[in-house]
Protein backbone atom coordinates (compact mmCIF):
# COMPACT_ATOMS: atom_id res chain seq x y z
CA UNK A 1 0.00 0.00 0.00
CA UNK A 2 1.33 3.36 -1.05
CA UNK A 3 0.84 7.02 -0.19
CA UNK A 4 1.65 9.17 -3.22
CA UNK A 5 2.46 12.78 -2.33
CA UNK A 6 2.32 15.51 -4.95
CA UNK A 7 3.55 18.96 -3.84
CA UNK A 8 1.98 21.68 -5.94
CA UNK A 9 2.29 25.44 -6.27
CA UNK A 10 0.20 27.16 -8.94
CA UNK A 11 -0.22 23.99 -11.00
CA UNK A 12 -3.92 24.37 -11.84
CA UNK A 13 -3.42 23.28 -15.44
CA UNK A 14 -1.23 20.23 -14.74
CA UNK A 15 -2.12 18.70 -11.38
CA UNK A 16 -5.29 16.90 -12.51
CA UNK A 17 -3.50 15.16 -15.37
CA UNK A 18 -0.70 14.03 -13.05
CA UNK A 19 -3.22 12.66 -10.53
CA UNK A 20 -5.18 10.81 -13.20
CA UNK A 21 -2.07 9.30 -14.81
CA UNK A 22 -0.71 8.18 -11.43
CA UNK A 23 -4.02 6.66 -10.34
CA UNK A 24 -4.41 4.78 -13.63
CA UNK A 25 -0.88 3.36 -13.42
CA UNK A 26 -1.19 2.27 -9.78
CA UNK A 27 -4.69 0.82 -10.23
CA UNK A 28 -3.65 -1.15 -13.32
CA UNK A 29 -0.75 -2.60 -11.32
CA UNK A 30 -3.10 -3.62 -8.50
CA UNK A 31 -1.43 -1.33 -5.96
CA UNK A 32 -3.64 -0.01 -3.15
CA UNK A 33 -2.91 3.67 -2.73
CA UNK A 34 -3.93 7.14 -1.68
CA UNK A 35 -3.01 10.34 -3.48
CA UNK A 36 -2.26 13.42 -1.40
CA UNK A 37 -1.80 16.80 -3.03
CA UNK A 38 -0.23 19.43 -0.79
CA UNK A 39 -1.19 22.83 -2.15
CA UNK A 40 1.64 25.07 -1.01
CA UNK A 41 -0.16 28.41 -0.91
CA UNK A 42 -1.23 28.50 -4.56
CA UNK A 43 -2.98 31.63 -5.83
CA UNK A 44 -4.81 29.83 -8.64
CA UNK A 45 -7.24 26.90 -8.70
CA UNK A 46 -4.71 24.16 -7.91
CA UNK A 47 -6.57 22.89 -4.83
CA UNK A 48 -9.94 22.79 -6.61
CA UNK A 49 -8.47 20.98 -9.63
CA UNK A 50 -6.83 18.39 -7.39
CA UNK A 51 -10.04 17.78 -5.46
CA UNK A 52 -12.00 17.43 -8.69
CA UNK A 53 -9.48 14.81 -9.82
CA UNK A 54 -10.14 12.80 -6.65
CA UNK A 55 -7.04 13.52 -4.59
CA UNK A 56 -6.95 14.29 -0.90
CA UNK A 57 -5.89 17.93 -0.65
CA UNK A 58 -4.02 19.57 2.20
CA UNK A 59 -3.56 23.33 1.79
CA UNK A 60 -0.91 25.61 3.26
CA UNK A 61 -2.14 29.13 3.97
CA UNK A 62 0.89 30.57 2.18
CA UNK A 63 3.86 29.35 0.19
CA UNK A 64 6.45 27.72 2.47
CA UNK A 65 8.48 25.60 0.10
CA UNK A 66 8.79 22.32 -1.77
CA UNK A 67 10.30 20.45 1.16
CA UNK A 68 7.71 21.80 3.59
CA UNK A 69 4.93 20.52 1.32
CA UNK A 70 6.51 17.06 1.27
CA UNK A 71 6.85 17.07 5.05
CA UNK A 72 3.16 17.87 5.44
CA UNK A 73 2.23 15.05 3.10
CA UNK A 74 4.49 12.55 4.86
CA UNK A 75 3.03 13.37 8.28
CA UNK A 76 -0.53 12.88 6.97
CA UNK A 77 0.22 9.74 4.93
CA UNK A 78 -1.64 6.59 5.97
CA UNK A 79 0.68 3.93 4.60
CA UNK A 80 4.20 2.73 5.36
CA UNK A 81 5.59 3.45 1.89
CA UNK A 82 5.76 6.95 0.43
CA UNK A 83 6.14 7.97 -3.19
CA UNK A 84 6.73 11.55 -4.32
CA UNK A 85 6.33 13.09 -7.75
CA UNK A 86 6.06 16.63 -9.10
CA UNK A 87 2.79 18.00 -10.42
CA UNK A 88 4.20 19.63 -13.55
CA UNK A 89 4.50 16.62 -15.91
CA UNK A 90 8.32 16.40 -15.85
CA UNK A 91 8.32 12.97 -14.20
CA UNK A 92 6.25 10.17 -15.79
CA UNK A 93 3.60 8.83 -13.35
CA UNK A 94 3.37 5.67 -15.43
CA UNK A 95 6.81 4.64 -14.15
CA UNK A 96 5.65 4.39 -10.52
CA UNK A 97 4.79 0.66 -10.69
CA UNK A 98 8.28 -0.14 -12.03
CA UNK A 99 9.83 1.64 -9.06
CA UNK A 100 7.56 -0.20 -6.65
CA UNK A 101 8.71 -3.61 -7.88
CA UNK A 102 11.96 -2.99 -5.96
CA UNK A 103 10.37 -2.64 -2.52
CA UNK A 104 10.67 -3.84 0.21
CA UNK A 105 14.07 -5.14 -0.91
CA UNK A 106 15.35 -1.54 -0.93
CA UNK A 107 14.63 1.23 1.56
CA UNK A 108 14.56 3.85 -1.19
CA UNK A 109 14.03 3.67 -4.93
CA UNK A 110 15.05 6.72 -6.95
CA UNK A 111 13.86 7.52 -10.44
CA UNK A 112 17.16 8.50 -12.06
CA UNK A 113 16.49 11.08 -14.76
CA UNK A 114 17.67 10.38 -18.29
CA UNK A 115 17.34 12.15 -21.60
CA UNK A 116 18.51 15.41 -23.13
CA UNK A 117 15.93 17.52 -21.29
CA UNK A 118 17.56 16.81 -17.95
CA UNK A 119 20.83 18.42 -19.08
CA UNK A 120 19.39 20.85 -21.61
CA UNK A 121 20.66 24.18 -20.32
CA UNK A 122 24.07 25.20 -19.07
CA UNK A 123 22.82 26.35 -15.62
CA UNK A 124 20.97 23.07 -15.18
CA UNK A 125 24.08 21.07 -16.09
CA UNK A 126 26.17 23.02 -13.60
CA UNK A 127 23.67 22.51 -10.79
CA UNK A 128 23.34 18.79 -11.47
CA UNK A 129 27.13 18.37 -11.56
CA UNK A 130 27.46 20.19 -8.25
CA UNK A 131 24.79 18.07 -6.57
CA UNK A 132 26.32 14.83 -7.88
CA UNK A 133 29.81 15.91 -6.79
CA UNK A 134 28.60 16.75 -3.28
CA UNK A 135 26.72 13.47 -2.99
CA UNK A 136 29.63 11.35 -4.12
CA UNK A 137 32.15 13.23 -1.96
CA UNK A 138 30.19 12.81 1.27
CA UNK A 139 29.08 9.21 0.65
CA UNK A 140 32.03 7.79 -1.32
CA UNK A 141 29.54 6.03 -3.59
CA UNK A 142 28.43 6.44 -7.18
CA UNK A 143 25.09 8.28 -7.32
CA UNK A 144 23.35 8.58 -10.71
CA UNK A 145 20.81 11.13 -9.45
CA UNK A 146 20.96 12.69 -5.99
CA UNK A 147 18.17 15.27 -6.38
CA UNK A 148 15.43 13.44 -8.27
CA UNK A 149 11.87 14.50 -7.46
CA UNK A 150 10.53 10.99 -8.11
CA UNK A 151 11.29 8.64 -5.23
CA UNK A 152 9.79 5.82 -3.17
CA UNK A 153 10.91 5.36 0.44
CA UNK A 154 9.89 4.03 3.83
CA UNK A 155 7.83 6.47 5.87
CA UNK A 156 9.75 5.54 9.02
CA UNK A 157 13.03 6.65 7.45
CA UNK A 158 11.59 9.99 6.40
CA UNK A 159 10.10 10.62 9.84
CA UNK A 160 13.46 9.84 11.45
CA UNK A 161 15.13 12.68 9.55
CA UNK A 162 12.16 15.03 9.15
CA UNK A 163 13.35 17.67 11.60
CA UNK A 164 16.70 17.98 9.84
CA UNK A 165 15.40 18.22 6.30
CA UNK A 166 15.03 21.64 4.70
CA UNK A 167 11.78 23.26 3.59
CA UNK A 168 13.14 23.99 0.13
CA UNK A 169 14.55 22.01 -2.76
CA UNK A 170 17.29 20.52 -0.60
CA UNK A 171 14.76 18.02 0.77
CA UNK A 172 15.29 15.23 -1.77
CA UNK A 173 19.07 15.64 -1.87
CA UNK A 174 19.46 15.59 1.90
CA UNK A 175 17.07 12.67 2.38
CA UNK A 176 18.89 10.60 -0.24
CA UNK A 177 22.26 11.25 1.42
CA UNK A 178 20.80 10.55 4.87
CA UNK A 179 19.54 7.14 3.73
CA UNK A 180 22.93 6.25 2.25
CA UNK A 181 24.93 7.45 5.25
CA UNK A 182 22.49 5.71 7.60
CA UNK A 183 23.22 2.34 6.01
CA UNK A 184 19.98 2.13 4.01
CA UNK A 185 19.74 0.33 0.69
CA UNK A 186 19.03 2.43 -2.42
CA UNK A 187 18.58 1.52 -6.05
CA UNK A 188 18.32 3.86 -9.03
CA UNK A 189 15.89 3.12 -11.86
CA UNK A 190 16.31 5.09 -15.12
CA UNK A 191 13.22 7.10 -16.03
CA UNK A 192 12.39 9.47 -18.85
CA UNK A 193 12.46 13.16 -17.96
CA UNK A 194 10.38 15.61 -19.92
CA UNK A 195 10.41 19.39 -20.33
CA UNK A 196 8.03 21.27 -18.11
CA UNK A 197 4.65 22.19 -19.56
CA UNK A 198 3.78 25.81 -18.82
CA UNK A 199 5.79 28.56 -17.17
CA UNK A 200 8.71 27.56 -14.98
CA UNK A 201 8.95 28.66 -11.35
CA UNK A 202 12.73 28.84 -11.74
CA UNK A 203 14.34 32.23 -11.15
CA UNK A 204 18.03 31.94 -11.98
CA UNK A 205 19.57 34.56 -9.67
CA UNK A 206 17.36 33.71 -6.70
CA UNK A 207 17.72 29.99 -7.20
CA UNK A 208 21.49 30.21 -7.72
CA UNK A 209 21.77 31.62 -4.20
CA UNK A 210 19.41 28.92 -2.99
CA UNK A 211 21.52 26.21 -4.63
CA UNK A 212 24.59 27.51 -2.81
CA UNK A 213 22.72 27.34 0.47
CA UNK A 214 21.52 23.82 -0.30
CA UNK A 215 25.03 22.61 -1.12
CA UNK A 216 26.49 24.04 2.09
CA UNK A 217 23.66 22.68 4.25
CA UNK A 218 23.83 19.26 2.62
CA UNK A 219 27.60 18.93 2.98
CA UNK A 220 27.63 20.05 6.61
CA UNK A 221 24.65 17.89 7.53
CA UNK A 222 25.82 14.76 5.79
CA UNK A 223 29.54 14.76 6.53
CA UNK A 224 30.71 17.70 8.67
CA UNK A 225 34.09 16.19 9.58
CA UNK A 226 35.00 15.61 5.96
CA UNK A 227 33.97 19.08 4.84
CA UNK A 228 35.59 20.97 7.72
CA UNK A 229 38.70 18.80 7.34
CA UNK A 230 39.00 19.78 3.68
CA UNK A 231 38.72 23.46 4.62
CA UNK A 232 41.14 23.11 7.54
CA UNK A 233 43.78 21.15 5.65
CA UNK A 234 43.49 23.60 2.74
CA UNK A 235 44.06 26.63 4.97
CA UNK A 236 46.96 24.99 6.83
CA UNK A 237 48.58 23.91 3.56
CA UNK A 238 48.35 27.42 2.10
CA UNK A 239 49.82 28.87 5.30
CA UNK A 240 52.82 26.50 5.18
CA UNK A 241 53.34 27.09 1.45
CA UNK A 242 53.32 30.85 2.07
CA UNK A 243 55.81 30.43 4.92
CA UNK A 244 58.10 28.26 2.81
CA UNK A 245 57.94 30.73 -0.07
CA UNK A 246 58.81 33.58 2.28
CA UNK A 247 61.87 31.67 3.54
CA UNK A 248 63.06 30.59 0.12
CA UNK A 249 62.24 33.71 -1.89
CA UNK A 250 62.14 36.62 0.56
CA UNK A 251 62.50 39.25 -2.16
CA UNK A 252 59.49 37.99 -4.16
CA UNK A 253 57.03 37.18 -1.41
CA UNK A 254 54.10 39.53 -0.93
CA UNK A 255 52.10 37.51 1.60
CA UNK A 256 51.69 39.48 4.86
CA UNK A 257 52.89 37.45 7.87
CA UNK A 258 49.58 38.01 9.68
CA UNK A 259 47.69 36.49 6.75
CA UNK A 260 49.63 33.25 7.06
CA UNK A 261 49.01 33.18 10.80
CA UNK A 262 45.29 33.83 10.23
CA UNK A 263 45.13 30.96 7.72
CA UNK A 264 46.87 28.65 10.18
CA UNK A 265 44.45 29.52 13.00
CA UNK A 266 41.47 29.19 10.66
CA UNK A 267 42.67 25.77 9.55
CA UNK A 268 42.97 24.40 13.07
CA UNK A 269 39.62 25.95 14.06
CA UNK A 270 37.96 24.25 11.08
CA UNK A 271 39.37 20.88 12.10
CA UNK A 272 38.10 21.46 15.64
CA UNK A 273 34.61 22.46 14.42
CA UNK A 274 34.51 19.39 12.20
CA UNK A 275 35.28 17.05 15.09
CA UNK A 276 32.63 18.69 17.31
CA UNK A 277 30.00 18.67 14.56
CA UNK A 278 30.70 15.02 13.78
CA UNK A 279 30.34 14.06 17.47
CA UNK A 280 27.04 15.94 17.69
CA UNK A 281 25.75 14.23 14.53
CA UNK A 282 26.66 10.80 15.89
CA UNK A 283 24.81 11.48 19.12
CA UNK A 284 21.54 12.26 17.33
Amino acid sequence: MLSLIIPAFNEENMVAGTITAARDALTSAGIAHEIIVVDDGSTDGTAEAAKAAGAKVIAHSHNIGYGAALKTGIVHAQFDWIAIIDADSKYPPGELPSLLTHIPRFDMVVGARTGKDDWATFPKRCVRRLFLWVGEVVTKTYIPDVSSGMQVFRKTIALRHLGRLGNGYSFTTTLTLAVILGGGFITYIPIAYHPRVGDSHLRYFRDLLRVGQILIQTMIYASPLKIFSMIGIGCISIAFIAYAAARLFPRYTFTPPLLGLALLITGFQSLFFGIIADLILREK
